[in-house]
């Protein structure tokens, strides 16, 4: 019996710790979830700390009833500072039930903000006025904490509007609707296009630049008139021949004959040497008498060479100008020949 008494103790220890196990990981994922929709809320529709909570009767009574604190939960879930309001016709509608139930709502309900309505003289139900608070499109960036699903169902219809509600003990943020998301995706991808001010200023630097573009098209506009023969079928023009190559083909042709000219001088005057000194020699000679005659040959053909050097310099001394008129007389003769 001890034995079994054991178990039984053991097993209701187990079963209580993975209840505490099971509790903590749905809080971290909730959690996790409820930081998500806060970020997409305050990117994309502007929500701002301290956020504003509109309360419903319905919901005060049963946060009442199940003794929680609403200040700490909506604050963990809203993940930061939090506004709780509410509105004359919610406080209108549980004074006219008179149920004892609705007392403690009445009392935590005065302690909080006042947001005033347009339904001043005459009371409507709590749902119409908070409708007719947030509008269709919720410029004021309020939250609203109801358990009437008419009303829940009604409101995800308008974007950018957060929910929440209490399922028995726990207080629970609604995922964003449909419309939401839609709307959401809407403005991001207005975030990337430019705006009007910069949509208007490209429409001036475009109309500035298209002027332009068409100030140099009227300019470039041809005439009409007789069209001119395709180049390509055309033959192509022969090239008349450069002064520089003209000249270059001159001085070439001066170099060869000045070189011509030499040789036939050196070799003339090897043979009137030779001429000359057959009388004083003998038919007979040596190879060293034929050298004799050879180098003395050479003696007076360098000779003759400083002399005529030096009878150069001299004119180009003198006459500097003389051969650039010779020069250009020539290129001129060259040039009408090819003509």
């Amino acid at each position: 019996m001890h034995a079994q008494i054991v178990k039984s103790v053991d097993h209701s220890e187990t079963f209580a710790s993975r209840l505490k196990f099971f509790k903590n990981a749905m809080r971290k994922k909730r959690a996790k979830q409820y930081k998500r929709l806060m970020a997409l809320y305050s990117t994309s529709f502007g929500f701002r700390e301290p956020y504003q909570i509109l309360l419903d009767g319905n919901f005060a009574t049963t946060a009442t009833s199940y003794k929680i604190n609403l200040e700490t939960q909506l604050s963990k879930v809203m993940q930061g500072s939090i506004k709780q309001m509410y509105t004359l016709c919610s406080i209108n509608e549980l004074r006219q039930s008179g149920e004892k139930e609705h007392s403690r709502a009445l009392q935590f309900l005065s302690q909080l903000e006042k947001r005033g309505c347009s339904h001043l003289g005459s009371s409507v139900s709590s749902a119409e006025c908070l409708a007719s608070i947030i509008g269709n499109e919720n410029e004021h960036r309020y939250c609203v904490a109801t358990q009437n699903r008419k009303l829940r169902e009604k409101l995800r219809g308008i974007p950018g509007v957060p929910l929440l509600y209490i399922n028995r003990t726990v207080l629970i943020f609604e995922p964003p609707s449909y419309v939401t998301l839609e709307k959401a995706k809407q403005i991001e991808i207005a975030k990337t296009l430019p705006s009007t001010d910069e949509m208007n200023f490209l429409k001036m630097t475009n109309s500035d630049a298209k002027n332009k573009i068409g100030a140099k098209s009227k300019a470039k506009k041809k005439h009409k008139g007789p069209k001119q023969p395709n180049p390509l079928s055309c033959k192509k023009s022969k090239k008349k021949p450069s002064q520089k190559i003209a000249t270059k083909n001159i001085i070439e042709i001066s170099k060869n004959t000045s070189e011509t000219r030499k040789r036939k001088r050196e070799n003339d005057e090897k043979e009137e040497y030779i001429e000359q000194n057959k009388d004083g020699q003998s038919i007979d000679s040596n190879a060293n008498g034929s050298i004799g005659l050879v180098n003395g040959t050479e003696h007076i053909i360098k000779e003759r060479k400083r002399k005529r050097k030096k009878k150069k310099r001299k004119k180009n001394e003198e006459l500097p100008q003389n051969r650039s008129n010779d020069v250009d007389e020539e290129i001129s003769s060259s040039g009408a020949e090819s003509k």
